[in-house]
């Protein structure tokens, strides 16, 4: 078993692990109201993120917004929570995010994995929640979803999860788990190294697409894309009249889709037949959004490895990245 696949497969039980870890001693309580939250990161560290906004959308009842820049919204003021996220210890644009939420005087938490940040947390007297050194940010989807889910419980922010749910989530997911990675594995024989897979997805689980996209990118290391529905009738579905057969599109479809998104699906599918065109449809058929969301998540992790795996090549490994984040550190 190669190493990604050791690490995706302890993704279930990182969530429970992680909401355990955590303890309420390591958040100040609040002192005044918090009518804004922005989650502050970039890369891997802001998708866990956009999952959390996507998956959550109707539970919270304040703005949640996640920032992907150097700096916070005009709107950020005293009564914002901003939680600072960075997996790597040299993201400059997060540094850069999380000085401007100081200087506004925001309610500041910091969940990272290196000392820089936490000792920047200490000098600023934020809170601060360690994420684990020895995990690749790509792996440690699951870690931060489960701090995420904790600390939004324990400032009161979010009522809907207990310690039941995720308990639930991490049996659903072992339960499934052979089930997974064989359907996964025959997926990922379908994706030819040489195309560009188009990931189309319900508008509100875009961040399982972008989880996705960026999987093909670092674990498989090929290009690819996606979109959204319904937004994708309104352009995108002129493409295949020109005839370009590069694109491989692949739909991430449940029952908890928007039913005339679900309709859309279909007859799109239904285009592409007419027009010849291959696809391929990744179903999750189970009973809540959580459960479809995250299990897409999983799903799409196996495909990413495995197709890493046919093309034999080290799906762990992300020098270039590193390396052009040490050449911008020296201008």
């Amino acid at each position: 078993m190669s190493v990604m696949s050791q690490l995706i497969s302890q993704f279930p039980q990182q969530i429970v692990d992680w909401w355990n870890i955590a303890s309420p001693d390591t958040i100040q309580p609040k002192d005044r109201p918090i009518h804004r939250v922005y989650i502050a990161g970039m890369w891997w560290s802001a998708i866990w993120w956009s999952l959390f906004a996507d998956l959550y959308w109707e539970a919270l009842h304040i703005p949640l917004r996640v920032c992907r820049a150097y700096t916070l919204p005009a709107q950020a003021n005293m009564y914002s929570l901003v939680v600072i996220t960075s997996y790597s210890w040299n993201t400059e644009e997060t540094v850069s995010m999380m000085l401007d939420a100081v200087q506004r005087g925001c309610h500041v938490v910091v969940i990272s994995s290196w000392w820089t940040l936490q000792s920047l947390a200490k000098q600023h007297a934020c809170d601060f929640l360690q994420l684990p050194a020895w995990i690749p940010p790509r792996a440690c989807m699951a870690v931060s979803f489960g701090v995420l889910l904790w600390l939004f419980k324990t400032l009161a922010l979010l009522h809907d999860v207990n310690k039941q749910d995720i308990d639930l989530l991490k049996d659903f997911l072992l339960q499934h788990e052979d089930a997974i990675k064989k359907q996964a594995h025959t997926i990922a024989q379908k994706i030819s190294p040489d195309c560009i897979p188009i990931i189309y997805v319900d508008s509100h689980k875009e961040s399982v697409a972008i989880r996705f996209r960026q999987q093909i990118n670092e674990n498989s290391k090929m290009l690819c894309r996606h979109h959204v529905f319904p937004e994708m009738n309104h352009n995108e579905l002129l493409w295949r009249e020109w005839g370009d057969d590069r694109f491989l599109p692949i739909f991430l479809c449940s029952p908890n889709d928007h039913e005339r998104v679900q309709l859309r699906m279909r007859l799109t599918q239904d285009f592409f037949d007419q027009k010849w065109v291959p696809y391929i449809v990744i179903d999750a058929l189970w009973d809540t959004f959580i459960q479809n969301a995250m299990y897409l998540v999983y799903f799409t992790d196996w495909v990413s490895s495995y197709v890493a795996d046919k093309k034999n090549i080290d799906a762990v490994n992300f020098e270039p990245i590193e390396i052009f984040k040490k050449r911008l550190g020296t201008v």
